[in-house]
Formats: C-alpha cells, sequence, structure tokens
C-alpha cells in the first residue's frame, strides 16, 4: 500500500503548490516584461551581421561531438526548461534576483554578439529524410546561423538549474542534469562549438554568483519536497508531447 499513498501524497503537494498565492510585486513583473522586449534584439542583431565576416571559434573538442540530428529532441526541451522556476519560485524576491541574472545574461551576449561576431557549425547541407533530421532542419530554418557566442541556450539553461539549485539540492541536481544534456545537445546539432558552450556555462554562473548566491531564499518546505518532482516530471511528459505532436505533423507533411 505505500506505493498509492506515496503517489497520493505527492498529487497531494502539488495541488497544495498549485493554490499557494503566487503575489509578484511591482518591479518583478515590470523585469518579466522587460525580458519579453528584449527577445527581438537578437533577431534585429542577427539580422545587422548578416553578410558580414563571421568567427569560427572552432576547437579540437568539436571533434567528438558528431553531427546527430536525435539530439533535436534534447536541444528543443529548453524552451520549456526555462518554465521550471516560474513554477517553483513563490519568492518575489528570489524570483526578482532569477530574472536579474537572465537579464544580466542578454545583455552580456548581446555586447559580445555584435563586439565578436560567429557564426554556427552547422552542416552546407542535412542528409536524411527521418524525423530527427526533418526537426533538425526546421531548427535551421527559424534560427539564424549567428549570435553564437556565448551560447544563450547553455547560459539560460544553467541560471535556471542554478536558481533552482538553491531551493531544493534533489530538484537542483536534476535541473543540472537537465542543462547539461542540453548543453551536449548544442554541439550534437551543430547549433555551437564547444567555445560557445564553455563560454555559456561560465557567463551563467558568473550571473548565479552575481545575484543568486547570496540572495535570501527559503528552502522547500515539506510540501514542496513532496510536489516539486512532480512538476519536474510534468515538464517532461509536456516536453514529450510537444515532441509526439511534431511527429504527427512530421507524418501528416
Amino acid at each position: 500500500m505505500t506505493g498509492p499513498i506515496m503517489n497520493v501524497s505527492r498529487l497531494s503537494a502539488a495541488r497544495q503548490m498549485m493554490t499557494r498565492p503566487y503575489q509578484l510585486s511591482v518591479p518583478t513583473l515590470c523585469l518579466m516584461l522587460g525580458m519579453i522586449f528584449l527577445l527581438p534584439l537578437y533577431l534585429i542583431i542577427a539580422a545587422e551581421l548578416e553578410g558580414k565576416s563571421l568567427i569560427h571559434p572552432e576547437l579540437f573538442l568539436d571533434d567528438f561531438f558528431p553531427l546527430t540530428p536525435a539530439w533535436t529532441f534534447v536541444y528543443g526541451s529548453h524552451m520549456i526548461f526555462y518554465m521550471l522556476p516560474l513554477l517553483l519560485i513563490r519568492q518575489d524576491g528570489y524570483l526578482r534576483q532569477t530574472f536579474y541574472a537572465y537579464i544580466s545574461v542578454w545583455l552580456f551576449s548581446y555586447s559580445v554578439f555584435l563586439l565578436y561576431p560567429t557564426v554556427a557549425p552547422r552542416p552546407e547541407s542535412l542528409n536524411g529524410g527521418d524525423f530527427f533530421s526533418w526537426l533538425l532542419q526546421l531548427v535551421y530554418h527559424m534560427d539564424p546561423p549567428r549570435n553564437c557566442f556565448p551560447s544563450l541556450h547553455v547560459a539560460h539553461s544553467f541560471v535556471t538549474a542554478l536558481s533552482c539549485s538553491r531551493l531544493n539540492l534533489q530538484i537542483g541536481n536534476a535541473s543540472l542534469a537537465w542543462a547539461f544534456l542540453i548543453a551536449l545537445s548544442t554541439m550534437y546539432t551543430k547549433q555551437h562549438y564547444a567555445a560557445d558552450v564553455i563560454a555559456g556555462a561560465i557567463l551563467a554562473f558568473a550571473a548565479y554568483w552575481l545575484f543568486l548566491s547570496k540572495a535570501t531564499v527559503q528552502p522547500f518546505d515539506n510540501v514542496e519536497k513532496r510536489g516539486a518532482p512532480l512538476f519536474f516530471i510534468g515538464l517532461i511528459a509536456l516536453h514529450c508531447m510537444v515532441a509526439l505532436l511534431m511527429g504527427g505533423i512530421y507524418l501528416l507533411k
């Protein structure tokens, strides 16, 4: 009987977490809006760099990561992974510090994109008629092969993981593992060089040290310890559902 009781208890804890007040101050809401307004700058900078001489920051490490389209499944999970802090952080002050970390990563990266313009190590053509090759080709079409150093994909993922690590060790370790897999995926999909990934990770840890490492935060209580894993698993399930939907579109095309 232990298993069913444990499952019901976790579901009950997750429901309690969902119904807890989620009060955001005006400064935090302004930061959320600011992040939305910063997003178009990524595409504007990429368009500005089109046709210009771009740098290939290739390292010997890149030879260890051959093009493997199946890693697109992991690569595409980053947008869903970013939702984790919004689900788990219910403390306004700490959530605001997390947004500071995200925004500092963006602003610093945007400056580097202009001063040190690089290009992605994509192949000239992508052979293969399988689902993952089609999906990777879709990624290539939607994402300009510029603005690569440092990798925002990696920096965002590690800021997400590190922000959650202050709340709970178990969730923090699982989040860091997810962020590490996303970092690997950027190289296996040839969206980034190893130098981009290393720079992105360093940038994330710098943002964590500046804004999150000493921020006031209350660790998970007993309810959150039991309910939070379901949120984590739920995001993975949501990503799998999106992948299945894309698979349906692939079969119908």
